[in-house]
């Protein structure tokens, strides 16, 4: 297995989980906000 590919996968995997961590944390935000007005 070449270590640039796995290291190049690990680094999309991660980007992946950030963006979907993000997304998930905003919407409890909005909806907190939502709950508050």
């Amino acid at each position: 297995m070449d270590i640039a590919k796995q290291i190049n996968t690990a680094i999309d995997v991660i980007c992946q989980g950030e963006t979907y961590f993000s997304s998930g944390i905003s919407k409890i935000v909005q909806s907190h906000f939502n709950k508050m007005n």
